[in-house]
């Protein structure tokens, strides 16, 4: 089910029990601006082909930029609950904004749909509800995938924030019982321009796979400052990663640092691997237009050898 289908399900399921017979009125916090941005456009662009009308009720949508800042997404909260009166809350797309979101929505009494794998400890998460998967159900599939490629050792460079620190405790859980151990782990603000002296330690410790925990566009300047430090082994992105603006910047005008194979979670049991070298498989319409094209394969975690499909990364 994409995100449109899954929003629009679950604002009608909270949404409507509580303002039967009148208009729906969902609030929308995105990162429209700042490092999350190409997270966070892609959604609105999804928005804005939702009907006008949900069960015989008119539906307006109230969409608010956080900037990728946890500050201006609580005051846009804030807005939505006091000055609109909304009856569902969706956001943010950056998690380290939906998490303090939550509050807002827990104290209002207001159902908040997050966008964004936004992890709440027990008793903070009554009013909100995650649409995509939780990291550590994404971390089972690279565990798994990674396990079938018999890595033993993972180097980590991933954001300094909640969603950084997040993947790594979920991944470390998962790896440790698997015989998986992480060797060196390195951290990046989402603002950062350069992680040349991250990469360098990570390289250096020379594990059997690296796993870079960023979004969108974001994703692509660690990778390429990997490959440049002279690594040649496995590189692993997050879901989070899956994105136009990845492959984008992934190959211009470097081909050398290109990101010419990375591998994605795909749900809780499936990998998915990009490539942005040229590439004749699949039909016209499963490439990603970037400098050459860009074709991925459903792989099974439990089965990696046995490619089920070539479609572009969703």
């Amino acid at each position: 089910m994409n995100i449109k289908k899954s929003i629009l399900a679950a604002a009608l399921a909270a949404g409507l029990f509580g303002a039967a017979h009148a208009d729906l009125t969902v609030g929308v916090v995105l990162p429209l601006t700042g490092p999350a941005s190409g997270l966070g456009i892609p959604v609105k662009n999804q928005i804005a082909l939702w009907p006008k009308t949900i069960a015989g009720e008119n539906l307006k949508v109230v969409v608010l930029d956080d900037a990728t800042d946890p500050t201006t997404g609580v005051k846009d909260t804030q807005r939505l609950v006091t000055e609109d009166k909304v009856d569902v809350i969706i956001g943010s797309a950056a998690t380290p904004v939906a998490i303090p979101m939550a509050d807002v929505a827990a104290e209002s009494g207001t159902v908040q749909l997050a966008a964004s794998p936004a992890g709440l400890p027990p008793g903070k998460d009554k009013w909100t509800f995650r649409l995509p998967q939780s990291n550590d159900v994404m971390a089972y599939a690279v565990v798994q995938h990674m396990k079938s490629q018999k890595v033993k050792t993972i180097g980590f460079l991933g954001y300094t924030d909640a969603y950084g620190e997040s993947w790594l405790r979920d991944f470390t859980a998962k790896a440790e019982p698997a015989g998986i151990k992480v060797v060196a782990a390195e951290r990046f603000a989402r603002t950062d321009t350069s992680v040349t002296a991250q990469a360098l330690k990570l390289a250096t410790a020379n594990p059997d796979a690296m796993l870079i925990v960023a979004s969108g566009s974001g994703a692509a300047m660690p990778h390429k400052a990997i490959v440049e430090r002279g690594y040649k082994g496995r590189i692993y992105q997050t879901h989070a990663a899956a994105s136009r603006d990845l492959m984008r910047s992934s190959s211009c005008p470097q081909p050398e640092s290109a990101i010419s194979s990375v591998r994605l979670p795909h749900g809780s049991r499936r990998m998915r691997r990009a490539s942005s070298k040229p590439s004749m498989r699949g039909s016209p319409r499963s490439r990603i237009p970037t400098c050459g094209s860009v074709c991925s394969a459903a792989v099974s975690a439990d089965s990696p050898s046995n490619a089920t499909s070539t479609s572009h990364l969703k």
